[in-house]
């Protein structure tokens, strides 16, 4: 019995030593592969987004010979919501304080400036201001923790929930550029406004390439 025991574990080893490429190939079927299969399925995404993105900022660029278009070259994890580095610079013709747009919307302005790299702060960064106009009248907009507010705006004009904002052309930046829209109005007891909170427009999570837009080629 002992004999027959010892050859059935040795039996046992054998068929497992002989089948072993087909277990391997088995747990990468049904273990391995979902996984790549997911992984390969977000780098598509990405792609797939980061293509979107550039047809829609070649689309703005065609209708502004003079704007420029850039790829992201880096985005810090620990600062994104303040400023992101792009492939263009002094070289490429770009100055301080030039307006960058995600598609046809503004996300911020150049501010440090090299040969062939540029830093943008963006418009989500803290202490951030910018002249704005709403229903042809003039405001600033300013982030307070993480909201957005427009302060100096005449109280009595009109304003309601999804009207649109826009850049008001009163600093380096050209005017009519998409900012955000009101989403929240507090008013006093008279019915005048207090306080006009708003959402901005852009995709600040995805931005993969933007367009450059300076006061002095923009029309």
């Amino acid at each position: 019995m002992k004999k027959i025991s010892e050859f059935s574990i040795f039996a046992c080893f054998l068929i497992l030593f002989l089948l072993r490429d087909s277990i391997d190939h088995f747990l990468i079927s049904y273990l391995k592969e979902p996984n790549l299969d997911a992984n390969i399925q977000i780098k598509n995404q990405n792609l797939e987004n980061q293509l979107r993105q550039l047809e829609e900022t070649l689309k703005i660029n065609t209708l502004d010979e003079k704007s420029l278009v850039s790829k992201i070259l880096y985005r810090d994890i620990f600062s994104l919501k303040e400023e992101i580095t792009i492939l263009k610079g002094t070289e490429d013709g770009l100055k301080e304080n030039m307006a960058v747009l995600q598609d046809d919307k503004l996300i911020g302005t150049i501010t440090q400036l090299e040969k062939h790299q540029s830093k943008v702060k963006l418009l989500t960064s803290q202490k951030n201001t910018l002249s704005i106009k709403l229903n042809n009248h003039y405001g600033i907009l300013s982030k307070i923790e993480n909201d957005y507010w427009i302060d100096d705006f005449d109280k009595h004009v009109k304003v309601k929930e999804g009207d649109l904002i826009y850049t008001s052309g009163l600093t380096e930046i050209p005017a009519n550029i998409l900012v955000g829209e009101v989403i929240t109005l507090e008013k006093d007891e008279l019915g005048l406004i207090q306080k006009i909170k708003i959402k901005l427009l852009a995709d600040f999570e995805n931005i993969s390439y933007v367009t450059l837009l300076g006061k002095d080629n923009h029309s």
